[in-house]
């Protein structure tokens, strides 16, 4: 059964991309090509931004970046709540799969339907991101949703 509480999720706007950074850097994420993407957040007391997440569009893949919760909203459902939001959104725009690169959360993003795949079968179009080309190790450890499924 899933306890966590499920969050309103909304579109970073422009005066947003500030703080919606601060807590990428803060959470030790690289932020390198972070313009390249479209932001989501979730907002808690007083406005603060306690969670991001993005969504890169690479032709018709995406690369979900940047997933990213302030130390005091973690394991309440901010994470799962934006990817959620993200995949959704790359649905809507057709996306045929979504990647990602992390080095502390595979166990999370596994939970949510991705599953490890070797950086050899990543699309150029993706392997071309500043994500991917120089912002993650060559080691990190490489995620795929298929949204076809």
């Amino acid at each position: 059964m899933d306890r966590v509480q499920s969050w309103k999720v909304e579109k970073v706007k422009r005066a947003g991309r500030i703080p919606a950074r601060k807590l990428v850097f803060a959470t030790g994420l690289p932020r390198g090509g972070l313009d390249d993407a479209e932001l989501w957040c979730v907002k808690g007391e007083g406005g603060r931004i306690v969670g991001v997440a993005g969504l890169e569009t690479r032709g018709r893949q995406g690369l979900l970046r940047s997933v990213a919760v302030d130390k005091d909203h973690r394991r309440a459902g901010v994470g799962t709540s934006l990817v959620r939001h993200v995949i959704s959104e790359a649905r809507v725009k057709k996306m045929s799969e979504v990647y990602l690169i992390t080095q502390a959360a595979p166990l999370f993003f596994e939970r949510l339907g991705f599953s490890s795949i070797d950086r050899s079968r990543v699309s150029s179009e993706v392997l071309g991101s500043l994500e991917f080309k120089e912002a993650c190790s060559e080691t990190a450890p490489v995620m795929r949703m298929d949204l076809a499924i």
